[in-house]
């Protein structure tokens, strides 16, 4: 009998199963993504929640030390943004640092300012709130070498600028000179124990964190006017403030955000005018250049009796 095989077929090659694919990864994946969206919504919520812990002690810190008097309907703009007292002695009952309280009319600011003379990093109060714990947003405070503090020639002021528009983020308005020129813009005050004192805005720039912006401790009123002359020239625009006869300049530094925290903002206003609680007003001009009008009135004096005399 015949083979009817065919010797050129070949037996049937089993059918190859496909590998079922693991789920493992893309659970994976979505449990990462959930972490990572947790794990942001956990900073934002803390983050807000720092800021309104800070907000609500700078408030309530602000309640205690600001006596607020009522105003009369005649009354002019600047005496009615000016209708309060600031009581040093409830502020020092709080905090043994306490220096003053500064007010900006432009953003309705009010803030208390600390000093603290012992602190070599010069950060004490950059992350602490007026009462002494920790805070976000840390607490306005006079550069620790101001031997002087608020009666210094220059007084430096920290303080940062805040995400939820608190502290001093509302000087980053100041870049805008239509801002600046508005009524009631270009000036802020400073409240000591004794005093208010009114500063003029004469130059708003974003200098290094470290240089001469920050020169301390001047020897004399005229190395004072000339600091102020360099540095007004430096503004965004033209203030037209007349700095020749500065006493004393107070610089608001703070972060600047639009070049990512390399700079810092600032704005820096020369003393135009300081009164006591009992609304007496007191002189603001140098001494040296007191000294120097009272000599020439003599002078005056002096030379008009000889010509009456010949």
């Amino acid at each position: 009998m015949s083979d009817n095989k065919n010797p050129e077929s070949t037996p049937e090659e089993p059918v190859k199963k496909k590998k079922k694919r693991s789920a493992l990864p893309f659970i994976l994946i979505i449990i990462g993504c959930a972490a990572v969206l947790v794990f942001a919504l956990y900073n934002i919520i803390s983050t807000q929640l720092e800021y309104k812990h800070s907000s609500d002690l700078t408030n309530n810190v602000i309640d205690a030390v600001v006596k607020t008097e009522p105003t009369e309907e005649n009354n002019t703009d600047q005496e009615k943004e000016n209708s309060f007292e600031y009581d040093h002695q409830a502020a020092l009952a709080m905090n043994p640092d306490a220096k003053g309280l500064i007010y900006i009319p432009a953003n309705d600011i009010k803030l208390p300012i600390v000093q603290k003379l012992d602190d070599a990093s010069n950060e004490y109060y950059l992350h602490k709130g007026f009462d002494g714990n920790y805070s976000r947003a840390g607490t306005v405070y006079i550069d620790t070498n101001i031997k002087e503090g608020l009666e210094a020639r220059h007084v430096i002021l920290y303080g940062h600028h805040m995400g939820d528009g608190t502290m001093f983020s509302d000087n980053d308005l100041y870049r805008d000179a239509d801002f600046y020129k508005q009524p009631g813009n270009d000036v802020f005050y400073i409240y000591t124990p004794e005093t208010v004192q009114e500063y003029k805005i004469f130059s708003v720039y974003t200098p290094e964190a470290t240089g001469d912006t920050y020169t301390i401790n001047f020897g004399s009123d005229d190395e004072l006017q000339e600091y102020a002359k360099k540095w007004k020239s430096y503004s965004f625009y033209d203030t037209g403030v007349d700095v020749s006869k500065a006493k004393r300049i107070v610089t608001l530094s703070s972060c600047d955000i639009q070049t990512g925290y390399k700079l810092r903002l600032v704005v820096q206003g020369v003393l135009v005018g300081e009164k006591t609680k009992d609304g007496k007003e007191l002189s603001v001009e140098p001494e040296t250049t007191k000294a120097a009008e009272e000599a020439e009135t003599v002078q005056e004096t002096e030379s008009v009796e000889e010509t009456v005399s010949q």
